[in-house]
């Protein structure tokens, strides 16, 4: 075997290796928006909505079928002990979270998350992307790092601002209460930090203002509507007193309706005198389900990155594949056999 052939060979590797990695990465994704979900519904039931415990109860077989499958994809880059451990971790929060406060279970959660997070991590940093295009290097280090801290940022702020609104204080959620809770804090931690992400994403990602291609036209489509969603929950979040930038793009009359109405039920609730005020349950359920619609746009991005990262190929391999005769391109697999 020549040089170049073992160069190839190399580079082949390479190509199943992040046809892999999008395959673990979209496994990965799916359970953990599931357990962001499931941290949002527990902490809506520890706050005191008793609607969220069907749900909890209906999402706790999806992330049991997901572990499953994803146990299949990564025995190479988790030890079993370390996996084994992320599963027990998971068995005891699911089956003991009514005995944590909110702070230990929003903590507990998002520790298990953060496992997950840094799975993806790990292939970014394998060494499986360095040898193709910058453009797609940059779709890739967005795609595995950037855009699921942002989605886990904007799920954080969906599980603390529905516990919030859950307790029925306006005291604690409030934007003048004289001593806000851990939680109410690390919320405005966490919406200006989002706030600060979108912008500086958007700067640092040349491909999202300028797209060459019709997969970043794509992407950067759907940018703009995350954009667009981040604007929407804004009146429901001016309740604790977080305000954001103004958006660069035209904000939709998307249920314009049920968003008016909803920030008028929030509004009439907040100045309701005494510290007794009720908050409908409707509307603790409405603003989990808008929240989460900036939540699910992250996710599709996500997807469209993982999408383009099978056909990410290496200058060297595919200037092979244009000049290979017809038998050598039924047959790439040829590479290996030595």
């Amino acid at each position: 075997m020549n040089l170049e052939e073992q160069n190839l060979r190399r580079a082949f590797t390479r190509q199943k290796d992040r046809q892999h990695c999008a395959q673990l990465s979209l496994h990965a994704i799916e359970l953990i928006s599931l357990l962001q979900q499931h941290r949002g519904m527990v902490l809506a039931v520890l706050g005191g909505d008793v609607f969220f415990e069907t749900r909890v109860d209906a999402i706790r077989p999806q992330i049991i079928d997901q572990l499953r499958v994803l146990k299949k994809f990564i025995s190479e880059l988790f030890p079993e002990a370390e996996w084994q451990r992320l599963c027990d971790e998971w068995y005891t929060l699911s089956h003991h979270w009514r005995q944590d406060s909110a702070s230990e279970s929003f903590d507990l959660h998002t520790h298990v998350i953060q496992q997950m997070l840094l799975l993806l991590r790990t292939y970014n940093n394998a060494g499986v992307f360095d040898q193709i295009s910058e453009p797609d290097r940059r779709l890739a280090y967005l795609t595995l790092n950037q855009l699921p801290e942002l989605m886990e940022t904007a799920a954080e702020i969906r599980g603390i601002a529905t516990f919030l609104l859950a307790r029925q204080s306006m005291n604690e959620a409030g934007a003048n209460a004289a001593n806000p809770s851990p939680l109410a804090l690390k919320l405005q931690y966490l919406h200006k930090y989002f706030d600060e992400s979108l912008q500086r994403l958007e700067q640092q990602s040349p491909d999202l203002q300028e797209p060459a291609s019709l997969e970043q036209e794509r992407l950067a489509r759907h940018w703009q509507e995350l954009d667009v969603y981040w604007q929407q929950i804004q009146p429901s979040l001016k309740l604790f007193g977080l305000q954001p930038r103004p958006s660069p793009y035209p904000v939709r009359r998307r249920r314009s309706l049920s968003r008016a109405r909803s920030s008028e039920v929030l509004t009439a609730t907040a100045h309701t005198k005494g510290s007794e005020a009720q908050l409908p349950d409707a509307h603790v359920q409405l603003f989990f389900n808008e929240i989460s619609e900036l939540v699910f746009s992250i996710q599709r991005l996500i997807k469209l990155g993982l999408a383009a990262i099978p056909r990410m190929t290496e200058p060297s391999l595919a200037e092979w594949i244009d000049i290979a005769p017809p038998a050598q391109h039924r047959r790439p697999r040829s590479l290996l056999r030595h």
